[in-house]
C-alpha cells in the first residue's frame, strides 16, 4: 500500500459548522452573562433588605438599651456596684419572711413576756429584741428557750432593768424590760 500525502493541496474545513459553533457559544457566553448579571442584582437586592433589617434591629437596641451608651470606666464601674449592693439588700430584706419569724418566737415566748419591739440589722444578720417579763423567773425561761432554737445561734442579753407596767384598767404592776440580740436568725 502506498499512501501519498501532498501537503500542497487544501484542508476541507466545514465553515458553516464552525459558524454555528461560534454562534452556539457566542449565545451560551451571553446566556451566562445575563445570568450573572441577574444574580448580581439579586445579590444586590438581598444586602439592601439586609441592611433594612440591621437598621431595624439597631434602633430597637437602642430603644431597649436607652439612648445612653454604657461605657465601663472606673466611675461608672463603681456607681453600678453600689446600686448592685443595693439592690442586693434590698432583695435580701424584701425575702425574709416575718411571718415564719413570728410563728417562731410565739412557740418560744413563754407566759408573762411580751415582746414591744423587733429591730432587724441584715448585714450583721441578728434581730434585737425590746420587750417586758412579768418576773426575772420569765425572762430566764425566754432565754434558756431561745437558746435550745435551733435556728438561732447567739443569744445576748444586753440589757434588764426593772420597770412598772399598767393592766387595761390602769393599775400598775412590777416588771423587768429587756433587750436581747438574737445572731444567725436570717
Amino acid at each position: 500500500m502506498k499512501l501519498d500525502l501532498n501537503f500542497a493541496s487544501r484542508h476541507y474545513v466545514n465553515r458553516r459548522l464552525v459558524s454555528k459553533a461560534y454562534w452556539l457559544v457566542a449565545i451560551g457566553l451571553l446566556c451566562l452573562l445575563i445570568w450573572t448579571f441577574s444574580q448580581c442584582l439579586f445579590a444586590r437586592d438581598q444586602i439592601q433588605k439586609s441592611k433594612g433589617q440591621l437598621a431595624v434591629i439597631a434602633q430597637e437596641e437602642r430603644e431597649v438599651l436607652g439612648t445612653k451608651s454604657v461605657s465601663l470606666d472606673s466611675l461608672n464601674l463603681d456607681e453600678i456596684r453600689s446600686k448592685f449592693t443595693t439592690n442586693q439588700m434590698l432583695l435580701d430584706q424584701d425575702s425574709f419572711r416575718w411571718t415564719a419569724l413570728f410563728d417562731r418566737m410565739e412557740i418560744l415566748l413563754p407566759a408573762g413576756v411580751s415582746i414591744r419591739r423587733f429591730q432587724p440589722d441584715y448585714e450583721k444578720q441578728s434581730l434585737a429584741i425590746e420587750g417586758v417579763a412579768k418576773n426575772l423567773s420569765a425572762l430566764q425561761q425566754l432565754l434558756d428557750r431561745l437558746l435550745e432554737a435551733d435556728t438561732i445561734s447567739n443569744v445576748y442579753l444586753q440589757r434588764q432593768s426593772e420597770t412598772k407596767v399598767r393592766d387595761t384598767s390602769g393599775k400598775e404592776y412590777p416588771a423587768l424590760s429587756f433587750s436581747i440580740s438574737l445572731e444567725g436568725v436570717f
